[in-house]
């Protein structure tokens, strides 16, 4: 298993930087503020997620120069001893277009109510977990008046190593598909590696930083964008 993992991962990283013509290269910043509450098998929890981009005409590395999401969500979780059922009630998403050239600039930014389910499988091993995680979005998307509804499925695989009773370390590939209903022209969404470092202060306080690197197709079928972004959330339980 391991070694199917990290040669789909080789090949997505080669794949990816050889991608020249039409493909737009972005620095991004992922911040999240979260409130848990656990209570037995659940785990309810209230987020907001805001994202950052760099204007390509000032800087291609400052992550802070333009608005990029805005993401609140409840989600419910429950949790056995090899599976997670997440369900994540209608959530809102406000997404800015990834800026690269003149004509993104006139794009207009989206308004989307998410509805996701998701379903995974746990196998721990020592100090070690690995994850399988599938599922599906419902997204209600309207973009300058125009409103259509379409989904996506997901599927994740993840690696966790326990470090200490505080701290973890997470490395994670997951791929995105376009489906129905209202597919749109592209199949393939994006395919996303991360690794993140998490630590527990105190009983209240979690901390995950990381790095995502993001491979988008667009709609236009010919255009491309890879996103380099620093992760930085802060999880507080109640």
């Amino acid at each position: 298993m391991y070694g199917s993992f990290y040669k789909i991962i080789g090949f997505f990283l080669v794949f990816s930087f050889k991608l020249s013509a039409q493909t737009y290269h972005h620095t991004t910043f992922w911040s999240r503020l979260g409130f848990q509450k656990e209570f037995k098998n659940f785990d309810y929890r209230l987020e907001f997620d805001y994202r950052t981009q760099n204007d390509f005409q000032k800087s291609e590395i400052n992550p802070f120069q333009k608005r990029f999401l805005q993401w609140f969500r409840f989600i419910t979780v429950y949790k056995t001893d090899k599976f997670t059922h997440t369900f994540v009630l209608p959530n809102l998403v406000r997404t800015y277009p990834l800026v690269a050239n003149e004509a993104d600039k006139k794009r207009f930014p989206t308004i989307e109510w998410r509805f996701s389910f998701f379903e995974e499988f746990n196998y721990p091993y020592k100090k070690l977990t690995t994850s399988f995680r599938a599922g599906y979005e419902f997204r209600n998307l309207t973009t300058n008046d125009v409103t259509r509804n379409t989904g996506r499925a997901r599927f994740r695989l993840n690696e966790t190593l326990q470090i200490s009773d505080k701290s973890r370390v997470n490395i994670s590939f997951e791929s995105l598909y376009n489906v129905g209903p209202n597919k749109a022209p592209n199949t393939f969404s994006q395919t996303q590696l991360q690794l993140r470092y998490a630590h527990r202060f105190g009983k209240k306080v979690n901390l995950t930083t990381g790095y995502v690197h993001l491979f988008r197709k667009r709609n236009s079928l010919v255009e491309y964008d890879i996103e380099n972004g620093l992760i930085c959330n802060l999880q507080i339980g109640l």
